[in-house]
Formats: structure tokens, sequence, C-alpha cells
């Protein structure tokens, strides 16, 4: 375990008393893991949850291969409040404590932590999303629950991708990131169907302006040319 893991565990022994308290962090000293978009640019502006679901691992990764976000948030139960990506004003890194009660027998008792990473304040929105399953369940008061901390070493992502590296970036050195998975964005059959009649009304009312004028020849004189 790092010096920086050590110091954050040591430190949840301190604020929490009455309920549990998780670290939501991918700040690990020199051993950070950014988040980044699919471009390799930094992920900067966005939230992130801590909580667990109510399907397993498979589940939720079929349900981002069918791009189904509503099925996730349904599925997904939130563990405190949300943490904003941009940890102490740095684009691509996160850390926050977060407090909610535990008892044996409720939603979170030695169930599955997850971390869910999104571009939006609402999953079935999000167009950028990241889910990381942690190798740790929530445990219930008073025990010590260790920091979620996003590492390559601590889980496995179910949704994103790790391994992608960038080059320097202030203080951040050349290393591995892990990058959200970009949603392919698909109306749904109602607004796919408006479309199509917006579009069949535009051209319909678009045939009726246009003008269809043809010169008239005048009939010409008796005796002239072309009788």
């Amino acid at each position: 375990m790092s010096a920086v893991r050590l110091f954050l565990t040591f430190l949840l022994g301190i604020l929490s008393s009455e309920a549990a308290t998780v670290t939501v962090t991918n700040f690990n000293g020199p051993s950070s893991r950014l988040l980044t978009q699919e471009d390799g640019t930094l992920f900067a502006n966005g939230l992130v949850w801590v909580g667990t679901f109510e399907i397993d691992s498979e589940a939720i990764r079929q349900a981002g291969a069918d791009q189904d976000y509503l099925l996730l948030e349904t599925q997904f139960r939130q563990f405190g409040r949300a943490t904003a990506v941009n940890f102490d004003g740095l684009p691509g890194l996160y850390q926050d404590a977060v407090t909610q009660t535990v008892v044996d027998g409720d939603a979170f008792a030695n169930q599955q932590v997850y971390t869910v990473v999104s571009n939006m304040g609402r999953l079935r929105d999000a167009t950028e999303l990241l889910i990381f399953e942690h190798d740790q369940v929530f445990l219930p008061d008073p025990s010590r629950n260790d920091p979620a901390l996003l590492s390559e070493d601590e889980g496995t992502v179910l949704i994103g991708e790790f391994g992608r590296h960038r080059g320097t970036v202030g203080q951040v050195v050349d290393q591995p990131t892990f990058t959200l998975a970009r949603r392919l964005v698909i109306p749904e059959p109602h607004t796919a169907s408006l479309l199509i009649s917006g579009l069949g009304l535009a051209l319909f009312r678009r045939s009726r302006t246009l003008s269809f004028d043809f010169p008239v020849r005048d009939e010409p004189e008796a005796g002239s040319p072309g009788r």
C-alpha cells in the first residue's frame, strides 16, 4: 500500500466516527492516473460518483456496449455526494471524502464499490462515461473503508479504457491514463420520425415557392415572318 493511501486511510479514521467515509480519488502522487477524453485531451469538466450497482459486472459491460445508459442509471445506488473533476484546479484529477451511514442489511453494506465518471449530471444523458469496479466492498459502521482509488492495481475497468499514454502536462509526467468511453448519440425513434416529418414538410413548402415562369410568345401579326 502506498504512503499516500496509508495517509488517506488514517485520515478516514479521524473524519468518520458515526458514518462510513470513503475517499473518492485518482490522486496517488507520482502514480496518479489521469482522466482523459477519447482524443487524448484531459477530462476537465464532469462529475464522479462512488456507489454500487444492482446488476453484476457483465450486465454493466453489456449495457455499455448497448449504450443503454438509462439502465445503468436506474441500477446505480449513489453513496454520498458527487465529486467534481479538477482537484485543486488540475484537470483530469479528482478527490473528495464522501460520507453516508452504512448498516448491516442496507443497500451498501458488503456490496461492491464502483466509481462512475460522467460528463453529465445524469447517466442517461452522458456522452462520455467511465465505470470502474473496485476490489473492495462497503463496510458497515464502524468499520473503516479503504479509499476508492482509481488505479489499475485496485480493480477493473468495465466501461472506458486504461493504458493510453500522454505526454508531460505541467507537473504530470508521461503515464497511462483512464479514458472515458464516448457514446454515439442516436435519436430515439419518435425523435427521428419528427425530424423526417419536419424535413418532408420543409421540402414541400420549398417546392410550392419555386417559380415556374415560362416566357409567353406573342402571336405574330398577319403577314409577319413565322406565319
